[in-house]
């Protein structure tokens, strides 16, 4: 065989073998900063589920339902055509005692107008917002793309009354390659409290 086309056959084979190394070097980081951002929404949605849950599960902690009308009050904010936001009535430890101080304690959850986060790429993403009585507002989430509220009665059915229902959908702040990345979650909550 000539010298000079089996050089030149060397020089393809390389050149194939080189793309092939470099075509899976891009689709491994494709591949990787998928995963982050998946990953990353996933946590994300699990903090904002885990504090929704344990507060929501406290509905009616130590209080008198006879003496408060409605421990959960839904609103919809923003022009909302669903309800985006849930107050509720507890009683709870105060900072320097053991017990229940007696006094009627709220915990208000809402979610933030598309205004909040002007400043990424994704124009549907809000805050979530968290505040107990008259304190702090405090951002517990963010990338919210839709937030709802429902109330259920279910005394019909089991021995209790109202049954919170939470649709929570996430989303990253940016795309990657033209697409963004979301978790959904939608729970049903039974606070142990009203039953």
């Amino acid at each position: 065989m000539d010298s000079g086309l089996t050089l030149a056959l060397s020089f393809l084979i390389g050149g194939i073998f080189l793309m092939t190394v470099l075509n899976t070097q891009v689709n491994l980081q494709k591949t990787a900063t998928v995963n982050y951002l998946e990953e990353n929404v996933h946590q994300n949605m699990d903090g904002m589920r885990e504090i929704l849950k344990t507060d929501i599960e406290k509905v009616g902690y130590n209080i008198d339902l006879t003496e408060v009308s409605s421990p959960i009050i839904l609103s919809k904010l923003h022009g909302s055509s669903h309800f985006n936001s849930i107050k509720f009535y507890l009683d709870v430890k105060s900072e320097h005692e053991d017990d229940t101080d007696n006094d009627l304690d709220s915990i208000h959850i809402w979610v933030s107008d598309t205004t909040a986060l002007a400043n990424t790429e994704n124009g549907s993403d809000c805050y979530l917002y968290r505040r107990v009585n008259n304190g702090d507002s405090l951002m517990i989430g963010s990338g919210v793309t839709f937030f709802e509220v429902e109330k259920q009665n279910m005394s019909d059915l089991v021995n209790g009354d109202d049954v919170v229902i939470i649709s929570l959908v996430a989303e990253t702040p940016y795309s990657y390659e033209e697409q963004f990345f979301s978790a959904m979650w939608k729970g049903r909550i039974c606070p142990k409290n009203l039953r």
